[in-house]
């Protein structure tokens, strides 16, 4: 009996110190990891047309994108690992006016995106029949 205890608590802690190493190696591994942090990203395309509304992208902490246009400001969490794109719900604030249809497309697109790929200071994102270029503003 005692040596299954002893077995026991040993297993516990192996256990325990497994957990504790392997913690610190799970870390960022969105598309802010490989070059779309510390930017702020602004719209260029939309499906290949150029867009003319200001629509920005940024990656405020790791693991969360955010941005504004005209109407609205939105922030989301990003779930998956690089190159893939996949946000949890897109929180949106509406401003007091009311958003333009260059807005309601991008929401649209992002929403729907599964890719992202980042270029030196170009930002692809993409999926569902959508692509979102932007550039890294100067």
């Amino acid at each position: 009996m005692r040596r299954m205890l002893r077995y026991a608590q040993t297993m516990r802690l192996f256990l325990a110190l497994t957990l504790l190493s392997t913690a610190g190696c799970v870390g960022d591994e969105t598309f802010n990891k490989y070059g779309a942090a510390d930017r702020v990203w602004v719209l260029s395309e939309l499906n290949g047309e150029a867009v003319s509304v200001p629509i920005t992208l940024t990656v405020p902490t790791p693991g969360r994108i955010a941005g504004q246009a005209v109407c609205v400001t939105y922030a989301a969490e990003m779930i998956a690992p690089y190159p893939w794109f996949d946000t949890e719900a897109i929180e949106t604030s509406n401003r007091t006016c009311e958003k333009t249809p260059t807005e309601t497309r991008y929401l649209l697109a992002l929403t729907g995106a599964t890719q992202s790929e980042v270029l030196n200071d170009t930002l692809i994102i993409s999926g569902n029949g959508a692509e979102l270029v932007f550039k890294a503003a100067e």
